[in-house]
């Protein structure tokens, strides 16, 4: 790619959105052409003028379990890359709909590389699937080192690019005997999480201070939880 190459980004969650944001937001300052598509649903302030907004679809949480709807949003986001003709689209997690998506781009765009961020965890469940993203992806970016050498038995290119998460706070020494609880970035994974991390830091030390980290758009909902299991 050249230094005006013109880069999709697609992410159809809250988590994916700041991961989306910020791989927007580094491109643009090497001299990329960032267009980022996001869910909605963590609205982000475009703080760098580099980035391009592309117009909303609907959200994965509104097609989940309806096929017209879901039929419906892979037509939306193939015909919003078609017009945009990027040097390479980059999908961000949510492989319900970007596996689909990324099969319809293959078809239509045959030429255009595909990039898939972060790799799918399928060494913690139902390794075997791996087969079925070569040839899918052109390459996959891992959060983990070990995940390269996973991805290697397959034959499916990669770039280990780290967590993201590591760069954004620095190490500190818990003091107080605080639990910090940490269910999930889905609202599905903290109504089903949540409850039971609570329980188990209760029988750890009812005592305790209890530190629960998720998005912004779920601190109302998880804060509702943690007030129940008092």
């Amino acid at each position: 790619m050249t230094s005006a190459s013109k880069v999709c980004i697609i992410s159809h969650e809250p988590s994916g959105d700041l991961l989306g944001y910020e791989l927007a937001e580094e491109l643009s300052r090497l001299g990329f052409e960032p267009m980022l598509h996001q869910s909605g649903h963590a609205p982000t302030t475009y703080g760098q003028s580099g980035i391009k907004p592309l117009p909303p679809t609907m959200g994965l949480w509104d097609v989940l379990g309806k096929i017209r709807a879901a039929q419906r949003l892979l037509q939306e986001l193939v015909t919003m890359v078609k017009a945009h003709q990027p040097s390479v689209v980059v999908t961000i997690d949510s492989m319900a709909i970007n596996g689909p998506l990324a099969r319809r781009l293959r078809r239509e765009l045959p030429d255009c590389p595909l990039v898939h961020y972060a790799a799918p965890k399928l060494w913690a469940w139902r390794p075997g699937r791996a087969k079925k993203l070569r040839g899918l992806f052109d390459r996959l970016l891992c959060l983990f080192p070990f995940e390269q050498r996973f991805f290697d038995q397959y034959d499916i290119a990669t770039n280990f690019v780290g967590h993201p998460v590591v760069g954004r706070f620095s190490p500190t020494t818990n003091k107080d005997g605080s639990l910090l609880l940490l269910p999930g970035s889905r609202r599905t994974e903290i109504r089903r999480l949540l409850p039971i991390f609570l329980k188990a830091a209760d029988m750890h030390d009812p005592n305790a201070r209890k530190v629960v980290v998720t998005l912004p758009a779920y601190r109302e909902m998880a804060a509702q939880y943690a007030t129940n299991s008092k």
